[in-house]
């Protein structure tokens, strides 16, 4: 991985409007973010494992 790419994947990501995260750390399950309160994201530790569709929209 090139220093771009790496300073590329440090970026804070968006998540499209309609789409939920699911937040993986220690735990032996994952978070869905639709279930976090809208916090600053900073506030949030783990590492992303999925990006779905919210189809109850």
């Amino acid at each position: 991985m090139t220093k771009k790419e790496k300073k590329k994947a440090k970026l804070p990501q968006i998540v499209p409007e309609g789409y939920f995260f699911l937040l993986n750390d220690s735990h032996p399950f994952a978070k869905d973010s639709r279930y976090i309160s809208p916090v600053a994201a900073g506030n949030i530790k783990g590492i992303v494992v999925d990006i779905k569709e919210d189809c109850n929209l």
